[in-house]
């Protein structure tokens, strides 16, 4: 299925290449693959980045805490506001998108997973937020099912924390 969308998203590209120029094209594609509000990658560039991921990497589902309360209490803009202000802090030589709403995903080397996660979490204490994280390592085919279920225990214990799922372990554990 992925291979299948990235041919037609290539071929997609070739036309606008063809009928409208390359720069047209090279902004088409920056377009489909960032997020609107961040600037960040969105769920199609990590679709594709999880499909080329290489072992020994390590997969975080980040997720902002109570952000439906801010959203309903203060509206949308703060909302985003909010969004932009966690987002501005982080490290910009990691891959990091946004998957949707209050949802971002990093995909980083396992070795470094740690360090940008609890990096993460003082970042967003210091803009005023708290965060939920689920981590996972291993096998690509299964980092984003493995670190969502980790994240929704990093929820159910009260957030502002990670949780990781590690296959070498088996079972989830907090850190």
């Amino acid at each position: 299925m992925a291979m299948a969308l990235a041919i037609a998203f290539a071929v997609k590209l070739f036309l606008v290449a063809l009928f409208f120029g390359v720069r047209a094209a090279r902004r088409w594609r920056r377009q489909a693959l960032s997020d609107p509000l961040t600037g960040l990658p969105n769920r199609r560039a990590l679709d594709a980045a999880l499909a080329r991921a290489a072992p020994g990497l390590a997969l975080l589902f980040i997720d902002v805490d109570r952000f439906k309360a801010v959203n309903d209490a203060r509206g949308h803009a703060a909302g985003d506001a909010l969004l932009l202000a966690l987002t501005a802090t982080w490290p910009r030589g990691d891959f990091i998108a946004r998957y949707g709403g209050d949802e971002f995903v990093a995909l980083v080397p396992a070795a470094r997973a740690g360090a940008l996660a609890q990096g993460l979490l003082v970042s967003a204490r210091s803009a005023g937020a708290t965060l939920s994280i689920g981590r996972a390592e291993g096998d690509a085919a299964t980092l984003l099912l493995r670190a969502d279920r980790a994240l929704a225990l990093a929820k159910v214990r009260g957030g502002d924390r990670v949780v990781a799922d590690s296959p070498a372990i088996g079972l989830l554990r907090v850190v």
